[in-house]
């Protein structure tokens, strides 16, 4: 049996003896401190319990220690336990505290509440303080006080002077190895030949993405915003791959402008104004077109790839030639 139990079984006993009921009838309720002793030095740990003698089973609400103890430093708090004494009962806390300043220390005096079991009633016990002297460390008056002795300096042995240089030469030649390791040249491999894919022609993207656009029937499940859209971003696209001029970026007017320059037909740029126009009203100004418009947008822009495709910009431009007015088939 270790020593803490021993001490507490004592103190239950001497509480037992202490807090006898002088006759019978009520409940008689009473609550006391007990140490394992009275006197410490500073900084030493002493156990103190708080007990309470009661008859019937009963709940006691034990204080928060933390906020009770004034002039003592709380060390550990054991759980509540309750035990059998003379046929009695008694309901006890044990905890360790020490105390840092000197003199008289007092432990508080309590009120401890109580829920008698099955009664409903609360009762308060009273625990009265408790005093513990604290005493410093004494000194002799005789003693003589010696200051502090000098640093004395202990000198290596020589195989550690010896294995630390070896360890320092050690880890240098490591270092440089792997300095070594991660910079020297490494030899550069021959790259793999790349097969260039040939570029796919724009007139192919173009007449792909119509086809894309006329599966989506966007204007007959009535999207016709997003159908002008698309055909207008196509051509558009399609200009800027073909002949390199920012469509993308331009409006109708300015792609327009830079039509005059190309090697294009009256009829070829009377159809791209008529088309980029009628989407810049579908998409802007919330102008439906008819049916009919709808089919032909999709006709001239495949008659404009269609046509354009043809056209070789290596080649010097020839003389433009009047061209028969030709309408796309609807």
């Amino acid at each position: 049996m270790n020593v803490n139990a021993c001490i507490w079984h004592i103190t239950i006993a001497i509480c037992g003896l202490l807090l006898l009921p002088l006759s019978g009838g009520a409940q008689t309720l009473q609550g006391a401190y007990s140490t394992d002793r009275q006197d410490i030095q500073i900084g030493e740990q002493v156990q103190v319990q708080v007990s309470v003698l009661h008859d019937a089973p009963a709940e006691f609400q034990f204080p928060d220690w933390k906020d009770q103890l004034k002039g003592f430093d709380l060390i550990s708090v054991d759980s509540v336990r309750t035990a059998s004494q003379e046929g009695r009962l008694v309901t006890s806390q044990m905890l360790v505290v020490t105390s840092f300043d000197s003199g008289t220390q007092v432990l508080p005096p309590l009120a401890i509440p109580m829920l008698a079991g099955g009664a409903n009633s609360v009762d308060t016990i009273a625990v009265e303080e408790y005093p513990i002297e604290v005493t410093t460390v004494e000194l002799g008056e005789q003693a003589e006080i010696k200051d502090v002795k000098e640093i004395r300096e202990v000198p290596l042995p020589t195989w550690v002077i010896f294995a630390g240089i070896g360890i320092l030469i050690a880890l240098g030649l490591i270092g440089w190895g792997i300095y070594y390791l991660v910079t020297r040249p490494k030899p550069e491999a021959a790259p793999e030949p790349v097969e260039a894919k040939p570029a796919v022609p724009a007139h192919e993207i173009a007449m792909r993405k119509l086809a894309q656009l006329e599966s989506k029937k966007l204007w007959q499940a009535g999207e016709v915003k997003e159908y002008y859209a698309e055909i207008s971003e196509i051509l558009r696209d399609y200009l800027e791959r073909k002949f390199s001029i920012p469509a993308l970026e331009s409006v109708t007017h300015e792609i327009m402008d830079q039509a005059r320059e190309l090697p294009l037909t009256d009829k070829m740029r009377r159809h791209l104004k008529d088309t980029l126009e009628m989407a810049d009203l579908a998409k802007f100004a919330k102008f439906t077109p008819s049916e009919q418009a709808h089919l032909d947008s999709m006709d001239i822009a495949r008659y404009l790839v269609k046509e354009t495709k043809k056209i070789d910009l290596s080649k010097p431009e020839p003389e433009e030639t009047t061209e028969p007015e030709t309408e796309p088939a609807a």
